[in-house]
């Protein structure tokens, strides 16, 4: 771990609201980690001073709102001279920038983002929040780091302020291990004596227009139609008149209790049938993991941006529409009636602990204060990449754009090849120190590998790819030097080892060799993660996932550029795309097949860009089928994108993949994809079926049927662009960024 730190956590106050409760369970989790906290507020008062640990200091600023703290900030940065700050919410922010431009000591700022500005503006008004766009998009550049507590508000922040200099996702610390012994003590319910007799929804959050508890008491209305049951809403606000008013008039009233803050809400939510979220928007939805980790069933509205991420599309909780009082009813029914097991749901609650959130920040706040010993030494990190060619597949196209980001960042980088050849080697930036060891076999770049490590010492060694991994692994320690590894691994390896090459049989007992000699290990994917985990025996703690860098800046001018082909110059049948090197894994007699079934009912024309070793094989089965004139081979592209604008719909047919950069690149042009669900990537990328069909591996009839369907009303332009840009090659240069400075602290 890097050297305590004095750390302040600047806070509107100590209140029942989710990012102040956060960031106290942040300021508990950092002080255990042996830091100096102070939780600085800008007015007294509150209920949550219990999270807060003996040894976490608090200081009260005395000023009723954000924009009057600038003033007092400063006195206290000057007496109390912390290393770093963290601030929290938008207008709070914005003061934590002005103090570091203004204050002294200098001290290193992290500003986080707990709920979607734009909705947040639109929810609230006034002139205030209308100019935080405007705001955020000037003073964020200053702060040293920006947090975005889910994927959702992350992405927007990357797209509003593309200036800012480091935007993290870190989920809220919500998980703790206090939560099961707070839930186990006795519920008070309001009802006869304080005994439950019938089903108990709860619902918890502030009384305010955004958590539109307006919604849930004309769904549990609906529900007492149904089924006797009781409704309890734990929170206060401006909303309380309103929604007793609403309950009155309903005729719900004897059945709903509002009782205000409650400083432990955990029995209630341990003892309750089902917890209830109805926001409009939500940044991350901590109430949504609180309930699960006492085991309670969730329904929850389908709100930006969180609720998704947390339930993960919908496996841990029922997802509805916001505002559907009559789904939301449905909802609560069936998660009374049949619940989910309690176990799972804790499980699933854990995955947002505090330690986890506490360990990310304390590697943010290591990385900005400069602690990384080549960052120190010599103002920037010194990367080798190291792969066997540049051929056109996507562990090559990757590590372009990764080769770009770090250059962009001010790293010095070198590319190190097994051999000088492939169809992007001509992409290779002239900047680029590129060095070719141009030997018969991969295992004979050990000894030039060992050699150029020894002299030139690059701080970090990322190697792609299953024998270039192994073979790095072996010339690290060869070499003797400063040089940390980082291993990538693209593709499943329970599939590779598959492959006849005794090769490749051995790679499980040859990865847990040289693991001792690696400092970190990316999978491009959660499920080629957890594969080689399980495969070599390697802890899956030490699998870092980063998803391929796809979307770049220049992505949107290659796929408006030129493509040159026949069947584009003038309309035609429906016209369906597939991209990638013609080997037995992407399965191109499947997808023949497929179109062939699809050819008996309708006319249609495939393309089938890229080459490989089975082009002639692949040529020939379209001839046998019968479809030599409807299908056409141009060969490998160097940019296909243009390709896309023309077609019906992308069609991925493999039997494994890594990650499927293909299938990226077809959402970033707003192309519907129909692909395989198939280990590891498609299903990820699509999550599960919302951003594209899945069909069943080698499944021809699947895939035709997919392919009759009208996908373009089913996922819409804008829907597929925008989860495209997740994967941009911003997020994985900052991802791949903070992990080679976590290695290097180490």
């Amino acid at each position: 771990m890097s050297a305590p730190a004095r750390i302040a956590l600047l806070l509107r106050a100590l209140d029942q609201g989710g990012a102040q409760i956060a960031m106290q369970r942040l300021a508990a989790a950092l002080h255990s980690l042996g830091h100096t906290v102070v939780v600085v507020t800008l007015f007294e008062g509150g209920e949550t001073h219990a999270l807060l640990p003996q040894g976490v200091q608090t200081h009260v600023l005395g000023v009723p709102r954000a924009l009057l703290a600038l003033p007092a900030l400063l006195r206290f940065i000057g007496a109390w001279r912390p290393d770093v700050m963290i601030s929290a919410l938008s207008h709070t922010n914005i003061v934590a920038v002005a103090a570091r431009l203004l204050g002294w000591p200098r001290f290193r700022l992290i500003v986080t983002e707990h709920a979607p500005i734009r909705l947040l503006v639109e929810s609230i008004g006034g002139p205030s929040y209308r100019a935080l766009p405007f705001l955020l998009r000037r003073l964020y550049p200053f702060a040293d780091a920006v947090v975005g507590v889910s994927d959702g508000i992350a992405d927007e922040l990357r797209a509003m302020v593309p200036a800012a200099r480091r935007v993290r996702r870190i989920y809220n610390p919500v998980f703790h291990a206090e939560i099961a012994a707070l839930a186990g003590h006795q519920v008070a319910w309001p009802w006869n004596g304080g005994t439950a007799e019938m089903p108990v929804v709860l619902a918890a959050g502030r009384l305010a227009a955004e958590k539109d508890f307006a919604t849930l008491l004309r769904a549990f209305a609906r529900l007492r139609a149904r089924m006797p049951a009781r409704l309890m809403i734990i929170g206060e606000g401006p909303e309380r008149a309103a929604l007793q008013a609403l309950a009155a008039s309903l005729g719900i009233a004897d059945d709903v209790h509002l009782p205000g803050f409650v400083g432990n809400p955990f029995p209630y939510m341990r003892a309750a049938a089902v917890v209830v979220v109805t926001s409009r928007f939500e940044g991350f939805g901590n109430v949504l993991v609180e309930a699960m980790a006492c085991g309670t069933p969730v329904v929850t509205t389908d709100a930006p941006t969180g609720p998704r991420e947390v339930t993960e599309d919908g496996r841990w909780a029922a997802l509805v529409p916001v505002g559907d009082d009559a789904a939301i009813a449905d909802a609560i029914a069936s998660a009374i009636q049949a619940p989910p097991p309690r176990e799972d749901l804790h499980r699933r609650a854990s995955f947002f602990g505090a330690q986890e959130a506490g360990a990310a920040y304390a590697s943010l706040i290591a990385e900005v204060r400069g602690q990384q010993r080549a960052a120190r030494n010599t103002g920037r990190l010194h990367v080798a990449l190291y792969l066997g060619d540049m051929s056109g597949g996507g562990a090559e196209r990757m590590s372009l754009m990764l080769v770009e980001e770090f250059t962009r960042h001010g790293q010095r980088v070198d590319l190190l090849l097994h051999r000088a050849r492939g169809e992007n080697l001509k992409s290779v930036p002239a900047h680029v120190n590129l060095r070719a060891f141009n030997t018969r076999h991969t295992s004979h770049d050990l000894l030039p590998l060992a050699r150029y490590l020894r002299r030139a010492q690059p701080d970090i060694l990322i190697a792609g790819l299953n024998h270039n991994n192994i073979v790095a692994g072996m010339a690290v320690p060869l070499a003797r030097g400063r040089t940390r590894l980082i291993m990538v691994q693209h593709n499943a390896l329970s599939r590779e080892v598959q492959q006849p090459d005794w090769r490749y049989r051995i790679l499980p007992l040859a990865y847990r060799l040289v693991a001792p000699f690696t400092q970190a290990i990316v999978a491009v994917s959660t499920g080629v993660a957890d594969d080689m985990a399980r495969l070599t025996g390697i802890t899956r703690g030490r699998f870092s996932v980063i998803h391929n860098p796809v979307i770049d800046p220049g992505f949107a001018a290659r796929a408006a550029g030129p493509a040159a082909h026949r069947w584009l110059d003038s309309p035609g049948p429906a016209l369906f795309i597939t991209a990638g090197r013609l080997t037995a894994q992407k399965d191109h007699a499947t997808l023949l097949e497929a179109f062939a079934i699809y050819r008996r009912t309708r006319p249609g024309r495939l393309i089938i860009l890229g080459s490989g070793e089975m082009l002639e094989a692949t040529r020939q089965r379209a001839a046998d089928l019968g479809l030599a004139d409807d299908v056409d081979f141009p060969g490998f592209q160097p940019n296909p994108l243009p390709f896309y604008r023309y077609a019906s719909a992308f069609l991925l047919s493999s039997r494994y993949e890594g990650f499927a950069n293909v299938v990226v690149e077809a959402l970033g042009c707003g192309l519907p994809v129909i692909a395989t669900d198939c280990p590891y990537g498609p299903a990820e990328i699509l999550q599960n079926g919302r951003y594209g069909v899945l069909v069943p591996v080698g499944d021809p009839a699947a895939m035709a049927c997919a392919m009759a369907t009208d996908l373009r009303a089913a996922f819409p332009q804008q829907m597929l662009r925008a989860r495209a840009a997740t994967f941009s090659s911003a997020a994985a240069g900052e991802a791949y960024l903070g992990l080679m400075h976590q290695v290097l602290e180490k």
